[in-house]
């Protein structure tokens, strides 16, 4: 019911814009070609369909192509586009607009209303029975309903419990407030355990730091893409099942209400100055609006970084480590950096490998034939240096310093994967300080547990008020 509603409400709204009945048929295909298409390649790309909330991403992909168009696949974004100019033009052409008349104009209008109605009614039923888990939802019903019930349930989506809400930080008695450096690395997970052949200094620091610290697997809310997930998870402590809908994009629902209910705020209220950076543009996921109502004092973009170049398309982790050392210095007041990199953001075959470069990254004789693999490796390895450059600057300050970095999904490698097994939603993460005695065996953690173990590892507690 929900699918002949959407058609016959798509179709009859058409023919009273066009007034040409087999055009709007032809343009109302043509839609649901290119739906289906986009549909395909995101669960290709990132094993996950398309959702009601994916609408920004058309948007998006005219504003930053680079970050969506090249997973579409060049072949199939021709075909979208030849088959919509071919109807287009077609339709226009070869067929005279008679449906003018008032009677034509009153049956569309009826047949609009009478679909728009079944779609309202049937999506509300719908929108109860969705588990929330898009995979099962859209097997179950269908590419078309499911966005249909997942708009119903955008709706009636109830407001989270935020657990940082209910919490006070209660520092360590010790003098000195520690600096607390949070990093959400683009991508990163340990791939050693996954593709065979890779040189295990390509982690050196992590390992490091990982003995000294705490360590472990790190589950995560999102494969390949969709970081305000990770970001969301990580600040506010809670989990996506409980978010309902909100779990697919989080940032969209955030409002004044969450200025007192995050870590961010959480360690603002401690005396902290809380400060995000994120080297790309600040309107992009409307991060620019979204920080300073997740409890940030300052929010910096890609507009402090106009002179950064390296390797990347993007900007490097090398500048970034270079800006968050030179904050660290610059406050007697005690601040919480979050930091979301951007070096390593695919579409990573977009990018060439330098000759030879392979053996950089693996053992002799058992590099990838896969160029993207060699791409990935080249900037973990300068994520690492970036990780070992934090904690260094870290422990060379007077102020006592905590360090927490974590893989926001695992990157996009499908031929890796084709290889030797998908990964699933699993990450790697951190958590170390400056002061000894922090050492404990790896243990495994969800992201939105990670900011409590961060706390916990600074020797903190986090009381109910």
């Amino acid at each position: 019911m929900t699918h002949a509603g959407v058609w016959t409400a798509l179709f009859s709204l058409l023919v009273i814009v066009l007034a040409r009945p087999v055009f709007a048929l032809g343009i109302g295909w043509a839609l649901w070609f290119a739906l289906v298409m986009v549909n395909n390649a995101k669960e290709r790309v990132l094993r996950e369909p398309f959702l009601f909330d994916d609408y920004d991403y058309f948007l998006d992909a005219v504003r930053h192509p680079r970050l969506f168009l090249p997973f579409l696949g060049g072949a199939k974004g021709v075909a979208i586009i030849v088959v919509s100019i071919g109807v287009v033009v077609a339709g226009w052409w070869l067929e005279p607009a008679w449906a003018r008349s008032v009677d034509a104009i009153t049956v569309a209008t009826g047949l609009f209303a009478a679909g728009a109605v079944v779609v309202v009614l049937s999506a509300r039923r719908g929108a109860a029975g969705l588990t929330f888990r898009p995979g099962i939802d859209h097997r179950r019903y269908g590419l078309i309903a499911h966005l249909a019930f997942q708009a119903a349930a955008r709706q009636a989506s109830p407001e989270p419990a935020m657990p940082w809400r209910r919490r006070r930080l209660s520092p360590s008695p010790k003098p000195g407030l520690p600096n607390v450096v949070a990093v959400q690395s683009e991508s990163f997970f340990d791939p050693r355990y996954r593709l065979p052949g890779i040189r295990p200094d390509v982690l050196t620091h992590f390992d490091r730091l990982a003995r000294e610290g705490l360590s472990g697997k790190l589950d995560v809310p999102a494969f390949g893409a969709n970081t305000i997930r990770s970001e969301f998870a990580f600040l506010s402590g809670v989990a996506g099942g409980e978010l309902g809908h909100r779990q697919f994009s989080p940032y969209r629902f955030v409002q004044s209400g969450f200025l007192d209910a995050t870590l961010a705020s959480a360690f603002r209220a401690a005396g902290y100055r809380t400060v995000c950076v994120h080297p790309y543009h600040g309107g992009f996921y409307r991060r620019k609006q979204v920080m300073p109502l997740l409890g940030f004092d300052e929010f910096v973009d890609i507009s402090h970084f106009a002179h950064a170049r390296g390797e990347s398309p993007y900007v490097d982790d090398e500048a970034l480590a270079d800006w968050v050392i030179g904050r660290l210095g610059k406050s007697d007041q005690p601040v919480f950096v979050f930091v979301i990199t951007m070096e390593n953001h695919g579409p990573l075959h977009l990018e060439t490998p330098r000759p030879g470069e392979s053996e950089d990254y693996f053992v002799r004789g058992q590099a990838s034939t896969d160029p993207d693999a060699t791409i990935y490796l080249r900037h973990l390895a300068n994520a690492d240096r970036m990780l070992g450059r934090l904690a260094a600057a870290l422990k060379g300050d007077e102020r006592p310093g905590a360090l927490c970095w974590f893989g926001d999904h695992p990157p996009i490698l499908p031929a890796v994967y084709a290889r030797h097994g998908y990964p699933g939603r699993s990450t790697d993460y951190l958590v170390w300080r400056t002061e000894p005695g922090l050492s404990r065996p790896p243990a495994r953690r969800s992201l939105h547990e990670l900011g409590a173990t961060l706390i916990d590892a600074i020797g903190w507690t986090a009381t109910e008020r």
